[in-house]
Parts: structure tokens; sequence; C-alpha cells
């Protein structure tokens, strides 16, 4: 009996330690301090502090005030470390989220309108003394603590340098593939983790920006199954009364379809199409056509 426990506890021991050491490995797999070097190739940077790493609620400790943003689309970890070369001095952050939808909403939040965008992952940015770009499930960001033209050359030569050694998929979320990529307007694609419109029940929407004629359309995407989505936005646009009724022809599945009156926006239509909460903003009669071209497309 005696031999039979001793061999049990000898099994559960080593149960524990597979399992916890698997564990640590997926750990530091998804953090991206491992991606942080001693020394950069490119610029010749130094890392001058130790790696930090900051995951779940501990953000606050990190970005107290700013973390609020990062937990909606689902954050799991940051690896920062400051790096130094002369009087180049910058921090180099790597955020890594749950989903490659998240790290790129996340992004394309922080993205300001009319940015210059660089090709670097599936996209970043250049705004003055900093880097921004993301790639996979990890968000970079580099910020220089002085805007020169010395700092400047270190931050982007450090975020190609990033670029080759992060993995990770270098496209959209599959998500923007639904929409149409011709006269798309650059750096405007975005994920809503949380209320798209100011409204509450309007979460994961997916949006792109299309040029048209001498004006700009918004078209968004959204899973809806149950159609709940689109039942709340059609009580709210009915108890403003700010219904402009149903279009016709109608190019969403049966009538399920209105159309809001929106002084800051413009009309917006949206409306139930194979399981897809979708519409656009800014719009117009004569964009009809266009609009229900898309709409068929959905699957």
């Amino acid at each position: 009996m005696k031999l039979y426990k001793f061999l049990f506890l000898e099994i559960i021991l080593a149960l524990i330690l597979i399992y916890g050491c698997g564990s640590d490995s997926t750990k530091e797999a998804l953090s991206g301090g491992q991606y942080l070097p001693d020394k950069t190739t490119r610029s010749e940077l130094e890392r001058s502090t130790e790696i930090r790493t900051f995951t779940g609620d501990s953000l606050w400790e990190y970005i107290d005030g700013g973390a609020e943003v990062y937990h909606l689309y689902k954050f799991t970890d940051v690896a920062t470390a400051d790096y130094k070369n002369g009087n180049v001095e910058l921090v180099a952050d790597i955020y890594h989220f749950d989903g490659t939808e998240n790290a790129f909403g996340l992004y394309s939040m922080l993205r300001p309108s009319g940015a210059e965008i660089v090709k670097l992952g599936v996209e970043g940015f250049i705004s003055p003394a900093s880097v921004n770009f993301v790639k996979g499930e990890y968000l970079i960001r580099l910020t220089g603590l002085e805007d020169s033209n010395e700092s400047d050359l270190a931050l982007i030569n450090f975020a190609e340098e990033l670029n080759e050694k992060i993995p990770g998929l270098t496209e959209r979320p599959q998500q923007f593939g639904s929409f149409p990529s011709e006269n798309m307007v650059s750096g405007a694609d975005k994920y809503y983790a949380e209320q798209f419109m100011g409204q509450k029940f309007l979460n994961e929407v997916f949006s792109r920006d299309i040029s048209s004629d001498a004006d700009t359309v918004t078209l968004f995407l959204s899973s809806d199954v149950s159609g709940g989505k689109f039942l709340q936005w059609s009580n709210y646009t009915e108890q403003i009364k700010r219904s402009k009724g149903r279009p016709d022809p109608n190019p969403f599945d049966d009538t399920l379809c209105l159309v809001l009156e929106d002084s800051y926006y413009g009309d917006i239509i949206f409306g139930l199409k194979s399981g897809h909460l979708a519409g656009m903003i800014n719009f117009t009669e004569n964009r009809m056509e266009y609009l229900s071209d898309w709409v068929n497309s959905i699957k």
C-alpha cells in the first residue's frame, strides 16, 4: 500500500512539473521581452535598463490613467526597456493582445487621422518622436525622448529591426476581407471593441472608409447572428424619432433594414445580411447601387 501511495505521489508531482513548465514556456513565448535585444544592429543602441514586464491589471502601474482602453482590446502583457546611444534615448514597448483583431483594433484607436503611414508589419505610422506599428498579435511602440533627425533615424531603424524579428501575420484581420479594396482610404481601417458610434450595444465592429467622388463614406460590419444589435439599433432609431424608413430597393435580408437621420454623420443605413449587421455612414440614394453590390457580396 505504501508503495502505491509513493508511486501515485510521484506521478502527481511529475504532472505538476510538466504542466508548470509548459505554462511558463507559454507565457515566455507570448511576452514580447524575448524580442528586445541587448544592442541593436543598425543604430547601435544599447539597452540601458532591465526588461520590465507588466501583465493583466498591473498595466496601470506603467500607464496610469490610460490602461482601460488596452483592456477593452484584451491586453495580455507588455515588455518595455530603455535604449541609448550618445544623445539618442528612446523607450521600446511591445504589447501583446489576445487575437490579431485586438492588436490591430488598439493600434487603429491610437492612429491619428491623417497620420503618415509606413509599411511595417500590417501597418504603421510615424508621428513626432515616435514610430508605432502592428504585427500579428503585437503592437510595437517606440518613443524618443527628443524630436530630432538623429532620434527619428534611430527610431525607424529600430522599428525595421523589430519588424524582422517579431513573428506574426502581416495582413489585416480576415474580417476586413469582406470590404471592397478599391478606393479605400489609406490608414483608416478600424476595429471597435465597444461603442461604435457611441452606442454601447454596437461592439466588435469593423469599418473601412471609401473615397466616393469628392466625399467619403464609411462601411461597417459586425457579426449579429441573433439580430440583437440590429433590434436594439432599430428601437433606438424609433425612440429618438430619426427613422427615415426602409429604402426601396432593399439589399438586406427580408425587410430588416432602416435609414437613420443623423445631423453629424449624415444618413446611416443599417441592416442584417447573412448573420451580419452591415451598413454605410453618409448614405445617399445615389449610393444604393454601390451599397447593394457590397451587401450582396457578404457571406
